[in-house]
């Protein structure tokens, strides 16, 4: 199995989550520089609200959907209008609990004003609800491309929106930076429509229990995956909050926000291994699923070791340059959390193939191992060293994670720490093969 052949749509899929970086640097130079510290902090949980609730509709709903289109798109066609039923479904009871409870949720988050920002947190799931969908369809073919459009439009348009506020001096508040989040991810909802409407022919809009019970049969192990994946993502801001304040949930993430560099790889690597595996494992090709993680995850580590000893190095300086003052202690956050990017090999191409392989049990397990010791060393270590403490629960949660996945992978294909190693000269070959892909892509 030659993973030089996939290149083209890997470019294309590392193109479209290269979109969030160039997004992410309009929030570090623009809104982390401009709107006050707590703006900041009130706009991060605001959008973990938010994006907590989209990641788990993603692994309950959307990720089954992907498994069963990949899989046989002809035959599969079935899952979409179930999982259109069962998303906007769990939309409104998750957003209906949080309406209820905002208020509760205000105080234990020493956030006051959170009722206020409800209008928000219903209007960004209605805009991202048809980008969402439509990606998700495109992504179960491997349409990178499309997916690229369509992201083009939400991120550039956001990058876009928010730096014509902040010429006009209007950028002030969270609210500005939630209103263009919203407007452009209409406009991405809007642009996703023509891609999808082919394989919206011939669907039977006729709905069957029989089919929902599939769905979950796949779902409630992604969905458990999926929410250790978000309390992991977003829960430390909760904790920092409620212990702290937003003021330190917006210093912690002034750190961590250069960590979206590491995710775009991540959900790169997802869009081309998922797939690629799930469709070899159909094939029954047991060789050729070992050959390209281990590959993989060779060529991976070849990449990412020496960015994180440089970041290392550069991130005092790198921060305060930016940063000025405003932020003193975000480049330790950023330094703690780049050591536990060592892990991310292991754990990223092991939970997307799990899953490739239909084996999303394994990840759910893995997270309800590793969440607890993150949640745990949340608490226990922010009333003693404040932010880092969040930034050191990191480091631990990606340890445990990644040893436990690469575990359970390595039962299933017999892929080994030696087997990643003495393909080096493949893994060489294949980074060969990518510089002559880009420039065969460029021409």
């Amino acid at each position: 199995m030659k993973l030089s052949s996939h290149l083209p749509k890997f470019f294309f899929a590392l193109a479209d989550k290269s979109l969030p970086l160039f997004y992410g640097l309009g929030i570090i130079l623009i809104v982390i520089r401009t709107i006050p510290i707590k703006e900041y902090g009130i706009l991060v949980l605001v959008q973990s609200t938010f994006y907590l609730i989209q990641n788990m509709n993603e692994f309950l709903v959307l990720r089954p959907m992907v498994k069963y289109l990949s899989a046989d798109l002809r035959n599969g066609k079935w899952v979409i209008p179930h999982s259109f039923v069962l998303s906007v479904t769990f939309f409104c009871l998750t957003l209906g609990i949080v309406t209820v409870l905002s208020s509760s949720i205000g105080d234990l988050l020493h956030f006051p004003s959170f009722s206020n920002y409800l209008i928000y947190l219903w209007g960004l799931p209605l805009a991202f609800f048809l980008k969402s969908f439509a990606i998700s369809i495109l992504n179960s073919q491997v349409k990178p491309f499309k997916v690229f459009v369509i992201d083009f439009v939400y991120y550039m348009g956001s990058l876009v929106g928010i730096l014509l506020m902040f010429l006009k001096n209007n950028l002030d508040t969270a609210n500005d930076v939630l209103y263009v989040n919203i407007v452009a991810a209409l406009s991405s909802s809007i642009v996703s429509l023509p891609f999808v409407l082919r394989y919206l022919s011939s669907i039977e809009l006729k709905i069957n229990r029989q089919r929902f019970k599939s769905i979950f049969q796949f779902g409630k192990y992604t969905f458990g995956a999926g929410i250790g994946s978000a309390i992991f993502q977003r829960g430390d801001n909760y904790v920092l909050s409620a212990i702290l304040s937003p003021i330190e949930v917006a210093t912690y993430n002034a750190g961590r926000t250069f960590m979206r560099l590491f995710n775009i790889i991540s959900q790169s690597v997802n869009m081309l291994f998922f797939p690629i595996i799930s469709r070899l494992k159909s094939q029954g090709r047991e060789k050729d699923i070992k050959a390209v993680i281990e590959k993989g995850i060779g060529f991976y580590i070849l990449l990412l070791y020496p960015v994180i000893v440089v970041l290392i190095l550069v991130a005092k300086p790198l921060l305060s340059f930016i940063y000025g003052y405003k932020y003193p202690n975000a480049h330790i956050v950023f330094q703690i959390l780049l050591v536990g990017m060592v892990f991310h090999p292991f754990l990223c191409i092991s939970s997307a193939c799990l899953l490739g392989l239909g084996k999303p049990r394994f990840n759910m397990v893995s997270k309800f191992i590793s969440i607890p010791l993150n949640i745990i060393g949340n608490i226990v270590l922010i009333p003693i060293i404040g932010v880092y403490g969040s930034a050191v629960a990191v480091v631990l949660y990606m340890s445990t994670e990644s040893i436990f996945l690469f575990f359970w992978l390595k039962k299933f294909t017999n892929c080994t720490i030696i087997g990643i190693f003495t393909r080096y000269r493949d893994v060489l070959s294949f980074g060969k093969e990518l510089i002559k892909g880009a420039k065969d892509i460029k021409k």
